[in-house]
């Protein structure tokens, strides 16, 4: 229940997601650090930006990396994962960025 689970793949999110609703289920306190590679969901062809393969929808919904893919989930699943303390709703995750270079 106090593990950290690292996710050196994050892509969309989905093990975050997960640590937050076993926590919830269990009462755990799993920190969870996701590390994400900032792939672009396009590519230029004759000076167009053009969706890569299988990037298609997330593309069209404006996402022009995996990394925003990813961003956007970790803080929708904090928006809707509330803790209540002292009559005061928070989220039950917190989160920082670290730009990594190459």
């Amino acid at each position: 229940k106090d593990a950290i689970v690292l996710d050196f793949f994050a892509g969309s999110g989905t093990t975050f997601e997960a640590t937050v609703h076993l926590n919830k289920m269990d009462g755990g306190n799993r920190k969870c650090i996701l590390v994400q590679k900032d792939e672009s969901t396009w590519e230029e062809k004759d000076g167009t930006k053009v969706p890569r393969k299988g990037s298609q929808n997330a593309y069209d919904a404006g996402y022009m990396s995996i990394f925003d893919i990813c961003k956007a989930r970790v803080e929708k699943v904090c928006e809707n994962n509330l803790q209540e303390k002292d009559g005061t709703k928070y989220p039950c995750c917190r989160f920082c960025y670290i730009p990594c270079t190459q």
